[in-house]
């Protein structure tokens, strides 16, 4: 065979082969069209369908198979417009919907369901409901015939998931979200279901710009209890009809078993501020899709019912998707975080739980209990004699300066695993709940209220000077000569702040100077809770002074003296220039606030060689 021929006839086979799978735009179409609009695959996000065919009448349609889904589908808009036509053809169309995008170009849906078109005039948004899937007039299986038309021409449309003219035989999976304006509609699927509420899980805690997070419904810039509290409102709502109520697996032929060993168990938290309550149940099959459970605690509304540790409350009375596994006789729970009262009380809690799954609802197991609500804790007693007074701060004093997994048994009052000056503020600003002695400070006779801040107290403060007011710990003299001996005041300027707790330590060469006498303690803060002795300082180069302020007393505020350090010189070597000296990061200065306290501090000079006669060095 002639070369040239050969390479015609392939191109023509090549060409005929392209003409049955590929289609090309309409020859009747003029070449100066506007640009078509940005069209989504009409069915909801997610879900995959095969193209049948791709002509009617040798003109563009697209047909996209859906008989094989054991599910109700549903037709969206394919962009925004204005529906323009709606009726039925019986040997045609069916039911159908056309809807006018403008620049001249329409959308057409056909053979929907019979009496499931939700809209027959007026706007409608890409993604809005026009109805569910069907095969009404001449049709030969569910599916969704689709036209895009420019005036009266039909002309191929091109959608953003593929950014192509679909192809036959081809799937294709849409990316058009369900309009829905149902608060609490997170995956946009139309209803607001346990779906929603697992966004609304693992987005708890959230905090950013308001509504940058799809959780954040009412626009706060978190995501939290405000949110539920929406969510749980409109829970159950939905944009689809009556008949169907979820998106459950319809394939279940048969009611799953009821639950059993329905149990209450509760705990309280390290604090004492709470108790968790957990529901179990055994769920006895394997083919439940979720359960349907409600339960009453006592003296707690169902709002009141609150989780901790950034999660969400469980969705009460609602359904719960239990992501059903293989086998049975799972163990499946939810649990609630209640707050503790001003007394331990018993209350009595309850519980129904179904099973179900597309084809019903098991019957009701039945479980019923009682759960102890902790009294709220005392902040400051340590004992737990349910009042705040001296035997709390022996307990405190004997654990002061020690890791503690014990809590407020150990003195450990904010409960960060450490026994200081945090703890002691606390007991200090408690001391006298309980008991006949109420003058002080901030004492009361009434029950204190718990707040969260006392119990998870910050550690750190800002170094931006140019935020803070920082107090200031100097010596005066700052500089001197020795011998003779000196004695050296240290002192505080706290500025604004009102010190009810301060711990410095001081450092020295002992090998140069030592102390001449005991330290004496001049401020009125008054309680030493640790003074290093001269022998001790003496031996280390270390001084380590703790006060805090008395039950009685007010604290300190301004520039006061804190201590008297006499030294002397203990060498008869030549001068040699000796600092005395703060270790910062041994300080802790904490104010009725119970905050930290910024500081600054600036050491003693003793001995400056740079301000000798040069005959003396």
């Amino acid at each position: 065979m002639n070369p040239k021929v050969k390479r015609l006839i392939t191109a023509l086979l090549i060409i005929m082969l392209i003409g049955t799978t590929q289609p090309i735009y309409s020859q009747a179409m003029p070449s100066d069209i506007p640009a078509q609009p940005i069209l989504k695959l009409p069915w909801p996000r997610g879900i995959s369908s095969t193209v049948t065919k791709t002509t009617t009448h040798d003109k563009p349609a697209i047909d996209f198979d859906f008989k094989n889904d054991v599910a109700e589908d549903y037709v969206l808009a394919s962009q925004d417009g204005t529906i323009v036509a709606t009726g039925y053809i019986d040997d045609g169309y069916g039911d159908y919907v056309k809807i006018d995008h403008g620049n001249g170009y329409y959308t057409l849906y056909a053979h929907m369901a019979t009496g499931t078109i939700r809209k027959r005039s007026g706007q409608v948004k890409q993604g809005q409901i026009l109805g569910e899937v069907g095969c009404t007039g001449k049709c030969d299986g569910d599916h969704i015939h689709f036209e895009l038309m420019y005036g009266s021409t039909r002309v191929w449309p091109v959608f953003t998931e593929c950014n192509c003219i679909p192809k036959l035989k081809k799937p294709y999976t849409s990316e058009n979200d369900v309009y829905s304006l149902i608060p609490g509609d997170f995956n946009r699927d139309g209803r607001v279901s346990i779906l929603d509420y697992v966004v609304l899980f693992e987005n708890y805690g959230w905090v950013g710009v308001p509504g940058g997070n799809p959780a954040d419904i009412n626009l706060d810039g978190s995501v939290d209890i405000g949110d539920y509290t929406i969510l749980f409102e409109n829970f159950g709502e939905s944009l689809y009809s009556s008949s169907r109520q979820s998106n459950l697996d319809l394939s279940s032929a048969a009611v799953p078993n009821p639950p059993s060993n329905v149990l209450f168990t509760s705990e309280d938290n390290r604090f004492g501020t709470a108790v968790q309550v957990k529901l179990s149940w055994d769920d006895n099959s394997n083919d439940e899709d979720g359960f349907t459970f409600t339960w009453d605690i006592d003296g707690y509304a169902s709002r009141s019912i609150i989780q901790t540790n950034n999660t969400p409350p469980p969705p009460p009375g609602s359904e719960l998707d239990k992501g059903d596994s293989a086998s049975s006789n799972n163990t499946n729970s939810v649990v609630a975080v209640l707050p503790c009262s001003e007394v331990r009380s018993t209350r009595s809690v309850s519980a129904s739980i179904s099973a179900f799954n597309a084809t019903g609802s098991s019957s009701a197991a039945l479980g019923a209990g009682t759960v102890e609500i902790p009294a709220c804790p005392i902040p400051g007693d340590a004992n737990g004699d349910r009042k705040v007074d001296g035997f709390d701060y022996v307990i405190w004093w004997q654990n002061f300066d020690k890791s503690t997994s014990n809590g407020s048994s150990n003195g450990d009052f904010n409960y960060d695993g450490f026994v200081d000056g945090f703890d002691y503020v606390i007991w200090w600003l408690y001391f006298g709940y309980g008991t006949s002695q109420s003058s002080g400070f901030n004492k009361g006779t009434t029950m204190p209220e718990v707040k969260e801040s006392v119990l998870t107290l910050p550690r750190t403060y800002s170094t931006n000077e140019a935020d803070q007011d920082y107090a200031r710990i100097f010596f005066d003299p700052a500089l001197a000569f020795l011998p003779p001996d000196q004695t050296f005041s240290l002192m505080f300027d706290s500025k604004s702040y009102s010190l009810a707790y301060a711990k410095v330590e001081i450092t020295f060469d002992h090998s140069l100077i030592n102390l001449t006498d005991e330290i004496q303690i001049t401020n009125n803060m008054g309680n030493v809770i640790k003074k290093t002795s001269k022998d001790e300082a003496n031996s280390t180069g270390k001084i380590v002074i703790v006060l805090g302020v008395q039950a009685d007393n007010q604290p300190s505020t301004g520039l006061f003296e804190f201590a008297n350090l006499p030294f002397g010189i203990v060498t008869t070597s030549p001068h040699q220039s000796i600092n005395l000296s703060v270790i910062d990061q041994e300080v802790q200065l904490i104010n009725i606030n119970i905050n930290e306290v910024p500081f600054t501090s600036q050491s003693a000079i003793i001995n400056p060689a740079t301000y000798l006669p040069t005959i003396f060095r």
